[in-house]
């Protein structure tokens, strides 16, 4: 199995990784290790300029909603994904169309999510299935890269 990449290094532009392996999740995780390989010899890489007030509207929309219905757990996941957007930690993989995003407490760690904010990370799987329509940060962070994006379409 192959899978490849193309991601964006600030500083340097972009670059293409390959992973290789006998199975998917193999090749998914040489992929992973290639991109870090790669941006730890590159450097630390530089946070994009934040976009500070349309992020805060979201966000804001977001915290209103689930103070409204009492989900103070959903506030605290909000905020966690407000900072990943403003540290630079969500990417988009073109190639096939999924969604890096950089864990909080590891940055060795990157988490698959898909365009619908479904990730693989722990705390996702352990909710979903007793909550339908339950996101972590990570999956949060992405569909707010999504709609930043959008606004700027």
């Amino acid at each position: 199995m192959l899978r490849q990449c193309v991601f964006d290094i600030s500083g340097y532009g972009k670059a293409q990784a390959t992973g290789r392996g006998h199975t998917a999740p193999e090749a998914a995780e040489n992929l992973r290790q290639a991109i870090v390989a790669t941006r730890a010899a590159l450097g630390p890489p530089a946070p994009e300029p934040p976009k500070p007030v349309r992020l805060a509207d979201l966000l804001a929309c977001g915290l209103e909603k689930a103070v409204a219905k009492g989900d103070l757990c959903r506030v605290e996941r909000l905020a966690k994904a407000a900072a990943l957007v403003l540290s630079g930690a969500v990417e988009y993989c073109a190639m096939d169309g999924m969604w890096t995003v950089r864990s909080q407490s590891n940055p060795q760690t990157v988490y698959d999510v898909c365009s619908t904010g479904v990730c693989r990370c722990e705390d996702y799987q352990r909710h979903v299935s007793a909550e339908p329509g339950w996101f972590c940060k990570h999956g949060l962070a992405v569909l707010f890269t999504i709609r930043l994006a959008a606004l700027d379409a």
